[in-house]
């Protein structure tokens, strides 16, 4: 079915009542295809688990070059993500001009919202905790081999003594 409304500017396909407010209403799914092949075209379908809605693209060769599955695996390929920027320099690249030195610029929670990391815009990284107030604060207990209490390489190292049971705190080549 194709439906045209001049009146009211929409336009139907797969459907004979476009939906009001919609300029293009598909019902079923959609390619966009840009240059008469699947390469550097975009899909919309339902056909995903359960009838999710996905989004799809395709590079210049045909292979799926970004995936968005509402009940699924999600990813990108091809490039660097920029979120906050359209100069990513890393895999994932996070920037925000809008949070301010001690706002929230990642965050890695549980579902009931329970946070497990934390980094701030200043830099302080929290684990287990939201407001870490040092470069790195850890709510809880930390396992470690050895421990360097230094800002240059040089300074105290703690370490467990090979004997078992005690610490050892030594020079580690500083003054």
């Amino acid at each position: 079915a194709l439906a045209l409304q001049p009146s009211g500017g929409n336009v139907g396909i797969g459907t004979l009542a476009p939906t009001s407010g919609y300029k293009l209403d598909v019902k079923g799914s959609a390619m966009f295809n840009f240059n008469g092949s699947t390469a550097g075209s975009v899909q919309i379908d339902n056909a995903g688990t359960s009838g999710a809605a996905r989004l799809f693209g395709y590079d210049g060769i045909g292979s799926n070059q970004f995936f968005f599955n509402a009940n699924g695996n999600s990813y990108l390929t091809g490039g660097n993500l920029g979120v906050g920027t359209t100069t990513p320099f890393a895999s994932l690249t996070i920037s925000s001009s809008t949070v301010s030195s001690s706002g929230t610029l990642f965050n890695v929670s549980t579902t009931t919202n329970n946070t497990i990391f934390n980094v701030l815009a200043n830099g302080n990284v929290g684990i287990g905790t939201v407001a870490p107030a040092y470069p790195l604060q850890v709510n809880g207990i930390v396992a470690s081999g050895q421990i360097l209490l230094s800002s240059d390489g040089n300074g105290a190292l703690i370490k467990p003594y090979s004997g078992g049971g005690n610490l050892t705190i030594a020079d580690n080549g500083g003054d």
